[in-house]
C-alpha cells in the first residue's frame, strides 16, 4: 500500500561536514537533503548548507541503486568466503 507524502517537504541536514563540492578540507559542509514530490515524482533534493544549487535524484532511482550496490556487496563478501574456503581446503591436504 502506497503512502501519501505530506505536502510539506521534510527536510534534514547531516551531522556530519562533507567535501563533496570542493577539495579543500576547510569548506567542508554539512549536506542539506529534501524529500519533496514534484510533479507527481517523490524526489529526494541535496544540497549544501549556505548553498543555492541543487540536484534532484528520484527516489525509485536512489533506491534502485541502493539495492544493487547491497547484493554487489553481498555477492563480493560470498566471493571472498568462498576463496577463503578453497584456500584453507587447499592448506590441509
Amino acid at each position: 500500500m502506497a503512502t501519501k507524502l505530506s505536502p510539506r517537504p521534510v527536510r534534514r541536514e547531516t551531522v556530519k561536514d562533507y567535501r563533496v563540492l570542493y577539495a579543500s578540507p576547510d569548506k567542508a559542509r554539512p549536506i542539506v537533503i529534501e524529500l519533496k514530490t514534484i510533479a507527481g515524482e517523490d524526489m529526494l533534493i541535496f544540497r549544501a548548507k549556505g548553498c543555492r544549487g541543487t540536484w534532484e535524484l528520484p527516489v525509485d532511482s536512489a533506491f534502485r541503486s541502493a539495492v544493487t550496490r547491497k547484493a554487489f556487496q553481498e555477492q563480493m563478501r560470498k566471493g571472498k568466503e568462498k576463496a577463503e574456503k578453497k584456500r584453507i581446503n587447499a592448506r590441509s591436504r
